[in-house]
């Protein structure tokens, strides 16, 4: 967390989690403008398991309005949720969302495999714009989870595509809030889903 605060604050840059150490255990990440979180092959970033997270909850990678930020590489991101932790009986209020973007412009999510998210896996609220979605799998147990939608979209100039997800609700959910603009010149090309809802509007 230290690093990308320190990254944004110089101007950007990317902040790496490198394989050599495999596994890292992580609280909430509050991200900056202009900052890459690059997991490489082989390593995986785990949420602090349920009975260790902050009371709130705060979300794992909170994005609020920033830009051009990205999350890339092919390693791991493992919300550590099982049934008898953040699904078992818990309402969606009251479990963190794996990567939560508000009012943020020129996103990009590239390579990485989510896991076990305690709800949403990606969440994209506010007026956001120019948002890449590409080459990523979520692969989420259905049997256990609720509400762990893959990709919940709300933005302009959306592009996901290559990406394979299953889980536990929507695979996509893309539409409008109050307080937001609605969903507008998405596209979603040549995506596999397995478990769940499927694409919902």
């Amino acid at each position: 967390s230290n690093a990308i605060v320190a990254a944004g604050n110089a101007g950007g840059g990317t902040v790496e989690i490198p394989a050599a150490a495999g596994a890292y255990l992580c609280g909430p990440l509050l991200f900056r403008s202009s900052v890459n979180l690059q997991i490489d092959a082989g390593a995986t970033l785990k949420m602090l398991p349920y009975g260790q997270w902050p009371a709130g909850p705060p979300d794992f990678i909170n994005c609020q309005t920033l830009h051009d930020i990205e999350i890339s590489g092919s390693g791991t991101i493992d919300g550590q949720a099982t049934f008898t932790g953040w699904w078992n009986g818990l309402s969606t209020s009251q479990r963190p969302y794996m990567i939560y973007m508000n009012k943020c412009q020129r996103m990009l999510i590239q390579d990485v495999t989510l896991i076990n998210a305690p709800k949403q896996h990606i969440s994209i609220k506010g007026k956001g714009g120019d948002i890449t979605i590409q080459g990523i799998i979520i692969n989420t147990d259905s049997g256990d989870s609720h509400n762990t939608d893959g990709i919940d979209l709300v933005g302009t100039n959306c592009l996901v595509q290559n990406c394979y997800i299953s889980d536990g609700d929507d695979n996509i959910a893309f539409g409008t809030s109050s307080a937001d603009t609605p969903t507008s010149d998405t596209l979603i090309t040549n995506c596999t889903f397995g478990t769940g809802h499927g694409l919902s509007i």
